[in-house]
């Protein structure tokens, strides 16, 4: 949440960050975080080694965090020197390198339109739970809507269902 925002103005706030005081989350779903790239970029690799990764830009919306991460998971040693880029947002991640070249990690719920239109390739055998990296809906624990707050996260949890979408042949 922003830093300069207040809580209290909010009756439901959603996000990946840790709950307000004085309010109750529920994870929408789960996220799985995977590698993307261009279709260009993703012809420049000549295996199927996670590593080969490490060798072009990364995008990190988490000052490399995230990178550092998904290199343990994939037991990977980071090298001293990653081509890290950063920006703001893994959106903003998602966004870079669908033009150019380099890798950003990203979920289904944000390159999962692009993958599907063919703008983007999902390295999903790469794929990890960043720990950070679940949405959350947090809501006021004593709401006077709390009938109404119930039915938007049944719906809402109902819309955000995972769709896995497979790469363009």
């Amino acid at each position: 949440m922003a830093h300069h925002a207040d809580a209290e103005q909010y009756d439901m706030i959603l996000g990946t960050w840790p709950a307000p005081a004085g309010f109750v989350s529920q994870q929408l779903r789960t996220e799985f975080w995977y590698p993307v790239c261009a279709p260009a970029q993703f012809q420049l690799l000549t295996g199927a080694e996670a590593a080969e990764l490490l060798d072009y830009p990364l995008y990190s919306s988490e000052t490399g965090e995230d990178w550092q991460l998904w290199c343990q998971h994939q037991q990977l040693r980071s090298p001293a020197a990653l081509q890290l880029r950063y920006v703001n947002l893994a959106l903003l991640a998602t966004k870079a390198v669908s033009c150019g070249s380099g890798f950003a990690l990203s979920n289904d719920f944000i390159a999962g339109p692009a993958v599907a239109a063919g703008q983007l390739i999902a390295l999903r055998q790469f794929s990890y739970q960043l720990p950070w990296g679940q949405y959350q809906l947090h809501y006021k624990a004593d709401s006077v809507q709390a009938t109404a707050v119930e039915q938007f996260i049944q719906w809402l949890t109902e819309q955000l269902q995972p769709q896995v979408v497979p790469n363009p042949a």
